[in-house]
């Protein structure tokens, strides 16, 4: 949908702020609540800061291409030197998932400050795979993090980084809209204005939905 408004950006992106001091932020709410929209605002708006960006597809349940598709995303020296001699990631080889973590976490730990985002991370169902990136979530050195998009909520270990305030969320409540950017998102397609119980009945029967207010 049409990115927010001037105000309702400054105010999304003022909710993701607070994540960079924390080890996980995740974004969670159905399709059309701008998810990755508000994403792309945030980190256009941390030019100073290190950003990879990575969206999931359904291939990455595959454990190769998962290791492959995140190495690429953070330019990860984890990557095999001779390509010749395909490693057991590359092949699927599950059991060596753990090596792979610890090899990820040892290139972090050189990283300048980095916020890893990985949209649509939803489309990942690997248990396997799910366990593993909890891990490295769980390690990454203080100056990572790790921001998720998601449809439904993530099957992390998410309770520890709640306890340890480790954790921001920003669910749909938090990312439907208001009244005036309803109104100003009414605005730009339509070039007229609605009255205001008009657009309070419309957020009303929405809840805010981006694309439910959209004419």
């Amino acid at each position: 949908h049409a990115p927010a408004s001037a105000s309702g950006r400054d105010r999304l992106v003022s909710l993701l702020d607070p994540g960079v001091q924390r080890r996980l932020t995740i974004v969670v709410a159905p399709p059309g609540y701008g998810k990755t929209v508000l994403l792309s605002q945030w980190a256009a708006a941390q030019p100073r800061r290190r950003v990879r960006w990575l969206t999931l597809e359904p291939d990455d349940n595959d454990v190769g291409h998962f290791a492959r598709h995140l190495r690429a995303a953070l330019g990860s020296s984890t990557a095999p030197s001779d390509q010749t001699t395909p490693s057991p990631l590359d092949m699927g080889d599950e059991e060596n998932l753990p090596a792979f973590v610890a090899e990820l976490l040892s290139d972090l730990e050189r990283s300048p400050p980095t916020t890893v985002m990985l949209d649509d991370f939803h489309v990942l169902s690997n248990p396997t795979l799910v366990d593993a990136f909890s891990t490295l979530v769980e390690h990454v050195p203080p100056w990572i993090h790790v921001v998720l998009a998601t449809r439904v909520d993530p099957p992390l270990r998410s309770h520890r980084f709640r306890l340890s305030d480790a954790l921001v969320e920003l669910r749909q409540e938090d990312l439907a809209f208001e009244h005036v950017e309803a109104a100003q998102g009414i605005r730009r397609p339509a070039g007229r204005d609605l009255t205001a119980p008009h657009i309070d009945a419309l957020v009303a029967r929405t809840g805010g939905w981006a694309v439910g207010v959209q004419p």
